[in-house]
Order: structure tokens, then sequence, then C-alpha cells
């Protein structure tokens, strides 16, 4: 009797570079400062929209003042 040995291969498009310290290797698909750009927006636009609502909720909201009382 002989047993089929199964090879466990990686996907496709990975394969093994010794000393690579990317998968995409020196051409990256997009550069550095839009990943700063897009985590740096991000965070800026909910701050932004997080500062709104409370604002909206203090004037237009049934209770003015939010105190430590209005997170029980």
């Amino acid at each position: 009797m002989s047993e089929a040995v199964t090879e466990i291969l990686p996907p496709p498009g990975i394969v093994d570079m010794p000393g690579a310290t990317s998968f995409f290797g020196d051409n990256t698909p997009l550069p550095q400062w839009v990943g700063w750009a897009v985590v740096l927006g991000f965070g800026l636009l909910f701050s932004i929209i997080t500062t709104a609502i409370v604002f909206i909720n203090k004037h237009f909201g049934s209770k003015g003042e939010i105190t430590s009382e209005h997170f029980k």
C-alpha cells in the first residue's frame, strides 16, 4: 500500500522569497502618503462628526447639560 502525500501549497503568487520584506516587493500598490492621508482623514472626519453630534444634542436635545448622571 502506498499513501499519497499531499503537499500544501501557498496560494498563487505567494512564493518564499528569503529576505523579502513585503509581498509586493519594491512595487507597492499605493504610495505611503496615501495611507497616512486615509488614516488622518478618517480620524479627522469622525472627530468632526462626533463633535457636531454632541453640539447638536446639547442645543436641541431634551437635556441641555450632560453630566455623569446622564450615563446611568
